[in-house]
């Protein structure tokens, strides 16, 4: 029963991430961001990575104030630091929001 639980969790997991839009960065390095005193990160760039994105400015955030969004800052920290590639997740690239998603490669 509890391999059945995790399997539907995991597909859950993995089913949100499909419905959200997605921005792959081949450098990590190259990512633009602030910290503000409320502890979100805001990404400045993600358009430059995909025209498709809202530009300018810093639009999309992860919120450290959370565990979750503590372990996304850490993997966007190894990815930028050894100039990896990641795959960031938005609910709408259309809409400034937070990153509901990081996938390091």
């Amino acid at each position: 029963m509890k391999r059945l639980l995790w399997s539907l969790l995991a597909w859950l997991m993995i089913h949100q991430a499909h419905a959200d839009d997605a921005v792959r960065i081949p450098d990590a390095s190259q990512l633009s961001w602030t910290i503000d005193a409320t502890g979100k990160v805001w990404l400045r760039n993600l358009n430059q990575f995909d025209s498709t994105f809202l530009g300018c400015c810093y639009n999309f955030y992860l919120d450290t104030t959370t565990q979750y969004g503590m372990v996304m800052w850490s993997w966007v920290q190894v990815a930028a630091v050894t100039a990896n590639p990641l795959t960031l997740y938005v609910s709408s690239k259309s809409t400034a929001g937070n990153v509901t998603l990081v996938v390091k490669e």
